[in-house]
C-alpha cells in the first residue's frame, strides 16, 4: 500500500469517526413519533410536578394560539404558535404556517412537538414555562419564558421581568396566545 492509499485510508477512517461521533455528542434523541427529547432530563419545574388546581386559570381541554406575522420584503409569512397544558403541570409548543393545521390531529399529536416542557403558577395568574427544544446544527437547549394568565390569554415576555413589574404587553415585548376550546384532545407526553 503506497503513501496515498494510506492517506485515503486515514481519511475515510476520521470522516466516518467524526461522522459517528456526532451522535454521541448530541444532547437529545429523536423519539418513534419525530420529536426530539432530551437525554437526560434537566428541567427544574419538574420537581415537584405543578398539578393544576380549582382555581387555576389555565384550560387543559383548549389550546393557547398566537398568530405571528413576519414581514420579507414585500410579502407577510403568518406562523400560528400553540400552547397545550396538561393537569401534571407538563406542557408542549408547537408551530403550524397554514390555520387549517390548527387542528385536533396535529393538537394530539403530543409526542411531536416543537418544544416540550413543565410550567408552574403562582398566585393564580403567574406563569412560568421551561421548556427543551432542538435548534438543528446547535443541538438542544433549555429555556424559561415567563408571563400572566389574563382572562382567556397569555402574555409571555421574551425578557426576564419580576412578576410585579411587567410592561405592558405589546407584539414586540411578549408572545400574545389566546385561548381556543376544542372538544377532543387526547394523548399522554413521553417526558
Amino acid at each position: 500500500m503506497g503513501w496515498k492509499e494510506l492517506v485515503i485510508f486515514f481519511s475515510c477512517i476520521v470522516i466516518v469517526s467524526l461522522l459517528g461521533c456526532n451522535n454521541f455528542l448530541k444532547n437529545y434523541y429523536t423519539n418513534e413519533e419525530g420529536g426530539n427529547r432530551p437525554k437526560k432530563s434537566k428541567f427544574t419545574l419538574n420537581t415537584p410536578s405543578y398539578n393544576l388546581t380549582k382555581g387555576d386559570l389555565i384550560d387543559t381541554v383548549a389550546v393557547y394560539v398566537n398568530k405571528t406575522e413576519m414581514y420579507y420584503g414585500e410579502k407577510t409569512h403568518i406562523d400560528f404558535h400553540y400552547l397545550r397544558f396538561f393537569k401534571n403541570g407538563q406542557y408542549m409548543e408547537d408551530l403550524v404556517s397554514k390555520k387549517e393545521d390548527l387542528n385536533l390531529l396535529n393538537f394530539n399529536n403530543v409526542n411531536n412537538s416543537l418544544m416540550i416542557g413543565y410550567f408552574n403558577i403562582q398566585n393564580k395568574k403567574y406563569i412560568q414555562l421551561e421548556y427543551f427544544r432542538v435548534k438543528y446544527g446547535e443541538g438542544g437547549f433549555y429555556d424559561k419564558r415567563q408571563g400572566y394568565i389574563k382572562n382567556d390569554s397569555i402574555f409571555l415576555f421574551y425578557k426576564e421581568y419580576d412578576k410585579n413589574d411587567f410592561p405592558i404587553p405589546n407584539k414586540k415585548n411578549c408572545r400574545i396566545y389566546i385561548k381556543e376550546k376544542v372538544e377532543g384532545l387526547t394523548g399522554t407526553p413521553d417526558w
